[in-house]
């Protein structure tokens, strides 16, 4: 079997679903909706940032956090 063309059959594969996926999704004003979203998103957390004190340990939360979602997600690609 050629990996190479294998390769290439599920990345059209995931590409094609993918955009029949994205299509679907921003069809509505779905956009529009996820930009007022995010930059909603983006202010609030500029504001909480602000009053975070530097000796808050940010890199011990997030590995626990990341670790745990990595430890329970299962990995789904299209390799």
């Amino acid at each position: 079997m050629d990996t190479n063309q294998l390769w290439k059959e599920r990345f059209s594969h995931h590409i094609k679903m993918l955009s029949r996926y994205l299509r679907l999704m921003f069809n509505d004003h779905l956009a529009f909706a996820l930009i007022f979203f995010v930059a909603a998103g983006a202010y609030f957390y500029q504001q909480w940032l602000e009053g975070v004190p530097e000796t808050f340990p940010v890199d011990w939360i997030m590995a626990v956090v990341l670790g745990l979602l990595l430890a329970h997600s299962p990995v789904r690609t299209f390799f």
